[in-house]
Order: C-alpha cells, then sequence, then structure tokens
C-alpha cells in the first residue's frame, strides 16, 4: 500500500529548481522519505516526547548487516529547523518553589533549585513563570548570544530562544508570554533545553 505525503506548494528558497518541502516526513542518508508525523504544516514549535520534535535516525548499512543499522543521528525540530546532531540537548529537573505571594513560581537566588545547575558551563541563575504578568524568565550567568541554545521545553509548552532573548549586562535574559504559565505551582517540573 503506498500513503501519500502531503507537501507544501512553498519551496524550500525562491529557486524553482529545488523540490517542494515536506511536511510529515524526512529524507533519510540513503534519499528515501520516512514518514514523521510530529512535522506539521504550520511549522510551528513542536513538544519535545516520543516522536515528537526529537528523535533518532537509524541510518541503514549499505550491506543490510546483522541488524541492518550502521549508525544514529539524533535529530531535533524546533520550528522551521531540522537539526542533525544538536550539540546542547540536556534534561534537567526544576524543583519550584512560591517566589511571591502565589504568584511566582520557579527558582531564583532566593529559592528553588534545578539540577544540573548549567547548561553549556552557564550557571542557571533564574527560571520562572510570574502569573499575574504572565512572563516567564530564564537567566544564565555571563553574556551569552541569543543562540547559546534553541528551545527550553517546560510542562509541554515549548519557548524559542530567539523568540525571548532580552539580553543584559553581567547576565544573559530570556522571557517569554505565555498563557497559561508553564510553571504555576510549587513542585517539580522537567525542563529540556535543547
Amino acid at each position: 500500500m503506498r500513503l501519500r505525503l502531503a507537501t507544501s506548494l512553498k519551496n524550500k528558497t525562491s529557486s524553482l529548481a529545488r523540490d517542494a518541502r515536506l511536511l510529515n516526513a524526512v529524507v533519510d542518508t540513503k534519499n528515501r522519505v520516512q514518514k514523521r508525523p510530529s512535522l506539521v504544516g504550520a511549522f510551528g514549535p513542536v513538544t519535545v516526547g516520543n516522536g515528537l520534535g526529537l528523535f533518532v535516525r537509524n541510518n541503514p548499512s549499505a550491506g543490510g548487516g546483522s541488524s541492518g543499522i550502521i549508525s544514529q543521528e539524533l535529530i531535533s525540530i524546533t520550528g522551521t529547523i531540522l537539526t542533525t546532531a544538536p550539540s546542547a540537548y540536556t534534561t534537567h529537573v526544576l524543583t519550584a518553589v512560591d517566589l511571591g505571594g502565589g504568584v511566582t513560581f520557579g527558582m531564583d537566588p532566593t529559592g528553588g533549585s534545578i539540577s544540573p545547575s548549567t547548561l553549556n558551563g552557564a550557571t542557571i541563575i533564574t527560571l520562572l513563570s510570574d502569573l499575574l504578568s504572565t512572563e516567564t524568565t530564564f537567566v544564565l550567568s555571563g553574556v551569552r548570544p541569543s543562540n547559546f541554545f534553541i528551545s527550553i521545553t517546560i510542562s509541554g509548552q515549548t519557548f524559542l530562544s530567539a523568540d525571548g532573548f532580552q539580553g543584559g549586562g553581567s547576565n544573559t535574559q530570556w522571557q517569554w508570554l505565555s498563557t497559561p504559565q508553564p510553571i504555576n505551582a510549587a513542585g517539580t517540573y522537567n525542563v529540556t533545553i535543547i
């Protein structure tokens, strides 16, 4: 049985010499199309999880071999970007506390914690959500570029680094607006940073 693959009528670039982009598939190293339901037509951020946003691509061996797999690649999909072997994929555990009158939850120098407490050599200073301002704030030590990481996912919500970059002085801050807030009570949260 053959399955039709959804494609966009848009080309990847303005060049007419390139094929239309695939919406629900990727091309493997042997130029075969493999169906990937995690790719959607809107090309919006997808939640990291089994089969979503982050997956392992098996590259078959030329001769088949005993397992038929010669190597594996880690692939991340964030927005319109498909990245092979992302350099920074880490899972942190945030222990959030009430940082202010039942409206601000997370961790900062006054309370809460995150483990591990660093990201690529930078100390994580703050990760919190303010329910009144509907802002989620992430602060790293030192001066960091906007692309120091690609995205951060908390409670099924993915925030792109480029969308929240604020810069700063001796520390670097990212801030996103979101309703509902990903950190909305004291407790433990898994945080995935790519």
